[in-house]
């Protein structure tokens, strides 16, 4: 049976405008795959950071197919595949459940800060807001 753990957003250490808690998420991912580098978990944070898109719209689209679907990595050193899924579907207890109260976002060239009562995470990764 999978539980959320809690955080205050101020106990977090990152900068404001990282929205994914690269943690939780290098840990899950960790967890799936031990063979995993270093150096492909951080490919691997960056492919679902910098999910493309010529409209919000088809970002948005294209994040929920890769949060979704899942996709195939290859190492660049070795050429070691792996099919990599950020959730997992089948067993949620391997997943990472945190409830996060004022988590401050910070957006735009003007510094700009919004601070919601609280994000669900999972795996890192913000899926709701409140």
């Amino acid at each position: 049976e999978a539980g959320w753990d809690y955080s205050h957003g101020g106990e977090l250490h990152r900068h404001n405008e990282e929205l994914v808690l690269t943690e939780d998420l290098s840990g899950f991912l960790r967890g799936q795959h031990s063979e995993l580098e270093t150096e492909d978990i951080v490919n691997i944070i960056d492919h679902l950071r910098h999910t493309g898109g010529q409209t919000h719209f088809d970002r948005l689209r294209s994040t929920y197919h890769l949060l979704v679907d899942g996709y195939h990595y290859t190492r660049q050193s070795d050429g070691e595949a792996f099919d990599i899924s950020y959730i997992d579907f089948n067993e949620a207890g391997r997943n990472r459940f945190r409830a996060v109260n004022q988590f401050e976002v910070g957006y735009g060239q003007g510094g700009d800060i919004r601070i919601p009562d609280v994000l669900l995470f999972v795996n890192g990764i913000p899926l709701c807001i409140f």
